[in-house]
């Protein structure tokens, strides 16, 4: 057998059991670099006092930056959202709190650390409206993309001249880096000219803020990609199986499973120090108030986009695969086990989606509720504080049921929650699983689902099942409840009332 066949074997059966094999940290890696998304500076401004009002983003950034101090890495990559404003103050809030830590890209120890930069949606033209308020010479003053500020911001602040793409090696490994997709910036014509160089024996990184369209979270239908390049990236990237796209936006926390996608080339969902959850929208608890859509969901958001999931990742570069370890930079520790890449990419692996799916289920790994759970149902005399829109004003009846155990690390993503009548379904609800984004000690939650009484058949006895799902879909087996009559769940009880 051929090493590169074993390291295959090992590591799909690592990734299947759970276990990091001995030889992925044997060795010194070519280098070892550092990965904080969506950082989202959100220093306050006279122009718009009214919007995004907490500062305290610096802080986390500032405690990821420490951990990649305490990692001794070579580099830190920020895949794009450097600022949440696109301001120039919020920019500089950014360099100030990389310059605490290493000061002129220097370590404490004095060993050079590459500072490694693209921009997001929230440096370059995301608020238009917010900006037609504003004179042309404040916008002259204090925004970033502004025809006159841009390049000469991006020197002053990161000593590097503004390029939409730019190379910069690191212990001899390169990263191709991609401006704002909005910009269009000439991946193809680049990787055409220059593509040629780059060492066939050893990963590159290339890395742009959006997912390369079709990777990342390609299952989810919202499809948070790189829309504005149309596929360019996607198709430039397949050329290179040993390339590594590195990328955020979606703010997906790290613990699911789809943030490693892996086809005609290796693609890496960085995740969020600010919070996670853009593309779980379709469950009842998880969609943000400013889609549109939310106006449909019987929870309230369960994963608030502040404060919720922060997370970023170090990697360890070996010429035949990745390291990445995993860290919550809420609490300071592992978010979870280290995931261990093979390289170059190749469909039928670890992190091809479908091989991912078909091997759980042939080996029954979904997650688990263990022995002794049940279900409790309840009718709420009082409306729940964390109730949705689709049920205000209306009679509640809420469903508990305690957290599904990891099978062989396969951990819990959501819940579908069905009420059945007659041995029909009547109504499901589909939501996330409280603690899916925290470390596997905080996240052991006991969950929940929300029903309109008028939902439910009235004089009829109902039985209401609960079936966990890993981040694939892969269903554990399913929990069913004793007999409940729903006489009456339309309207109030008159009893002394209780919150939910």
């Amino acid at each position: 057998m051929r090493r590169r066949d074993f390291l295959r074997g090992a590591i799909a059966a690592s990734v299947a059991y759970r276990l990091v094999p001995a030889w992925a940290h044997a060795g010194a890696p070519l280098l070892r670099f550092g990965a904080a998304s969506d950082v989202h500076m959100r220093r306050r401004h006279p122009l718009f006092p009214w919007v995004r009002g907490s500062e305290d983003n610096d802080v986390y950034l500032e405690k990821a930056l420490r951990w990649f101090d305490r990692m001794l890495v070579d580099a830190v990559v920020f895949p794009g959202d450097l600022a949440d404003l696109g301001l120039i103050p919020q920019l500089e809030q950014f360099a100030d709190t990389w310059n605490r830590v290493f000061p002129k890209c220097r370590a404490a120890d004095g060993r050079p650390v590459a500072r490694i930069a693209v921009t997001g949606n929230h440096d370059i033209g995301q608020w238009p409206s917010l900006w037609k308020r504003v004179s042309e010479e404040d916008q002259r003053k204090w925004r970033f993309d502004h025809p006159d500020n841009l390049a000469q911001t991006w020197r002053r602040l990161f000593d590097e001249d503004w390029q939409l793409v730019s190379r910069h090696d690191v212990k001899g490994v390169s990263f191709i880096c991609a401006q704002y997709m909005a910009l269009h910036p000439p991946v193809e014509k680049y990787f055409n000219e220059h593509g040629a160089e780059l060492d066939q024996n050893k990963p590159f990184f290339f890395v742009q803020h959006a997912h390369p369209s079709g990777t990342c979270f390609s299952d989810s239908k919202r499809g948070m990609w790189d829309h504005d390049m149309r596929g360019e990236t996607t198709r430039t990237l397949s050329r290179f199986p040993n390339a590594v796209a590195l990328s955020g936006h979606t703010h997906n926390s790290v613990v699911d499973d789809r943030s490693v996608w892996q086809g005609a080339f290796t693609s890496i969902n960085c995740g969020c120090t600010w919070g996670a959850g853009l593309v779980y929208y379709d469950r009842d608890n998880a969609l943000a108030p400013f889609f549109g859509d939310y106006k449909h969901q019987r929870m309230a958001s369960l994963v608030p986009l502040e404060n919720a999931g922060r997370c970023c990742l170090a990697f360890d570069v070996f010429a035949d695969h990745l390291v990445i370890h995993r860290w919550c930079v809420q609490t300071d520790e592992p978010v979870g086990d280290d995931r261990v890449v093979p390289l170059p990419a190749a469909t039928g692996g670890p992190f091809d989606y479908a091989e991912a799916v078909r091997r759980r289920r042939e080996a029954k790994f979904g997650p688990q509720f263990g022995d002794g759970a049940a279900i409790t149902v309840e009718r709420c005399a009082e409306s729940p504080k964390n109730i949705g829109p689709k049920l205000k004003g209306k009679s509640v009846v809420r469903v508990t049921f305690p957290a599904a155990r990891s099978v062989h690390g396969v951990r819990v993503f959501d819940y579908i929650v069905r009420v059945l009548c007659d041995g029909r379904e009547v109504v499901k609800s589909v939501v996330l699983a409280p603690g899916f984004f925290l470390p596997e000690r905080l996240a052991c939650i006991s969950g929940e689902a929300l029903f309109a009484a008028e939902e439910l058949p009235v004089d009829k006895a109902v039985l209401v099942s609960v079936t966990p799902r890993d981040c694939y879909g892969v269903e554990g087996e399913t929990l069913t409840s004793t007999s409940v009559h729903a006489r009456g769940w339309h309207k109030l009880r008159e009893a002394r009332p209780r919150h939910c």
